[in-house]
């Protein structure tokens, strides 16, 4: 199996161990999991990107839209940011519709962790809206 598959799956676990303790999660219909058995989530998962000159800073970068994938397939995404040096790990719960209303085929978020996507670090509450609207 190939490293990001390990990567996306570790990520997967992390997300759906956390979400355990609301409701139980199951395997997803058309996302990567499903909470409760009402709200489907789909769970990315990157590790720092290299510097390069198009892109001089690090960053974790998410891809949403690709040729053959029509992008996000749940109301909600969960950006899980793994650092293999400090073993960190951050989360970023955002609505599938902040995502859409962007435009972006990638969500990239800083390695120091500001900037656009800031606001949604650790948002689980956006799981909880999600909920209440299934």
């Amino acid at each position: 199996m190939a490293l990001h598959n390990d990567i996306g799956e570790l990520g997967e676990r992390l997300v759906a161990e956390h979400l355990r303790q609301i409701a139980p999660v199951i395997q997803g219909k058309v996302a990567d999991l499903r909470l409760a058995d009402r709200v489907e989530i789909e769970v990315k998962t990157a590790v720092p990107s290299r510097p390069s000159k198009k892109q001089p800073h690090r960053t974790y970068q998410f891809c949403i839209q690709r040729d053959g994938r029509k992008g996000l397939r749940a109301p909600v995404l969960v950006c899980v940011c793994l650092d293999p040096v400090s073993l960190e790990v951050a989360t970023f719960v955002i609505p599938a519709q902040e995502i859409e209303a962007s435009g972006l085929k990638k969500v990239r978020i800083p390695y120091r962790m500001g900037g656009r996507w800031a606001a949604w670090r650790d948002a689980w509450h956006v799981i909880a809206d999600a909920m209440e609207e299934a």
